[in-house]
């Protein structure tokens, strides 16, 4: 569908009370938002430690859906996906996002189910929801 890019975003209110770091360096002293979900926590926290401020996570969200509210609220700062986070009004893209060109997101489903008519029906909805998004913010590469 389109490149699975990830960067720090904040929210507006946040970034007026603390400004907007730029760089990688920059986020040091930042209230970071950390968690997502134990696959996406594993992922995030290796990119905190490489940076050398995972010890900044002042809150920690156990959903995906718990981290965007936590950096939409203004808690802090925290990474998460363009292709959600871009159609966000009250985010602010901190960065450019890290190139890696090796992952996509993808929409999957498993052979022996795909013809299934109320299968089909769901791909095919997400299909063109997910593709519609993806031309609204130009994400494809």
């Amino acid at each position: 569908m389109c490149p699975d890019e990830w960067t720090f975003y904040c929210s507006r209110d946040y970034a007026a009370r603390h400004g907007i770091p730029r760089t990688r360096a920059a986020l040091h002293g930042h209230a970071l938002v950390g968690g997502g979900g134990v696959m996406t926590w594993r992922a995030y926290e290796a990119i905190l430690q490489e940076i050398g401020i995972a010890e900044q996570v002042a809150i920690q969200q156990a959903t995906m859906t718990g981290l965007l509210t936590g950096v939409r609220s203004g808690l802090g700062i925290g990474a998460l996906p363009c292709f959600i986070a871009e159609g966000e009004d009250d985010l602010i893209r901190c960065m450019r996002p890290r190139a890696e060109p090796d992952r996509w997101i993808w929409l999957l489903t498993h052979e022996r189910v795909r013809h299934s008519p109320p299968v089909r029906t769901v791909v095919d909805f997400l299909y063109e929801r997910m593709k519609r998004r993806v031309r609204d913010l130009n994400l494809a590469h």
